[in-house]
């Protein structure tokens, strides 16, 4: 039959691991600017007009070096996806940016964007150090898809940034 479905519905988001780390040593993750790693869940709407919604995807960066220029989210309907993040270097979590590269850090900020509900933050290096810093508040809050209004009116194939 014409325009019918050869393959099914990938409704739930895939994982993604990038890994800077390997059996020769460590090697520098980045992410760029610009850069998206995304791993939210997608939808499908049945003939009979019933919106299946997919499942979050969860995204682990071993070897990270630097995460401010890019963006990493993984959107769900009921539960974001788990952001795994680990580093070589010291992570100071919150307070002001520290000054030097030696540190890798994450403003408070940082978790309440991309949709995740949990967070993993690994200062892996012999004699790292992990810090919060002093008066830091570290609030997530879990922002998670819902859709729009007339979303049976629209097209099969409609991208999920315009249906939510």
């Amino acid at each position: 039959m014409a325009g019918a479905l050869t393959s099914p519905v990938a409704q739930d988001a895939g994982n993604v691991v990038i890994s800077g780390t390997g059996d020769g040593g460590t090697f520098n993750v980045t992410l760029g600017e610009g850069a998206l790693i995304d791993a939210s869940a997608g939808a499908w709407m049945d003939d009979k007009g019933k919106l299946g919604k997919g499942k979050a995807g969860n995204i682990t960066l071993e070897g990270i070096t630097d995460i401010e220029a890019g963006q990493v989210q993984a959107f769900g309907f009921s539960k974001g996806g788990t952001l795994t993040l680990d580093t070589m270097k010291d992570v100071q979590i919150g307070g002001q940016l520290p000054a030097g590269a030696g540190t890798f850090w994450l403003a408070e900020s940082f978790f309440n964007a991309g949709g995740f509900s949990r967070f993993n933050v690994t200062a892996s290096a012999d004699g790292a150090d992990l810090s919060v810093a002093s008066g830091a508040s570290i609030q997530p809050h879990m922002q998670t898809l819902l859709t729009q209004p007339g979303i049976a009116a629209l097209p099969s194939g409609t991208a999920m940034q315009d249906i939510t």
